[in-house]
């Protein structure tokens, strides 16, 4: 789907202590960290793009694994998908989506509440 982009991570170094995982973003100081439990549902909404730090959203799943529903707000083309952890993925402006966590979950948002906030429409799903 254009405008979502979904990065599996690749761990580039591995020894009996665990695994290193890199990845790159744009530059930004502020981070939400962000945990979900079980059964949960989270987003229901889109973002316009009028902060830089949502031109995409990105988030970075670290731990679990989450239901992605996306629609393109534009040409109403939609998609479905499971993310596991270790995965980034990319939502672009107009992207309605929903997340619904298959287990508890932790993710990275690059961006700060105060960015969220500004630049988030909400839009319940039956309002498709």
């Amino acid at each position: 789907m254009k405008k979502v982009k979904i990065t599996k991570l690749i761990a580039m170094y591995e020894d009996a202590r665990g695994k290193n995982y890199a990845f790159s973003t744009r530059p930004t100081k502020d981070f939400l960290f962000v945990t979900r439990k079980k059964g949960t549902i989270s987003g229901e909404h889109y973002h316009q793009g009028k902060s830089k730090q949502k031109d995409p959203e990105t988030l970075i799943l670290i731990k679990g694994k989450f239901k992605l529903e996306c629609q393109n707000l534009k040409t109403g083309e939609k998609l479905k998908t499971i993310i596991e952890a270790p995965t980034k993925l990319e939502l672009g402006t107009n992207i309605w989506h929903k997340v619904t966590a298959l287990t508890d979950i932790i993710f990275l948002e690059t961006n700060s509440l105060t960015q969220h906030i500004k630049d988030t429409v909400q839009l319940p799903e039956t309002k498709l």
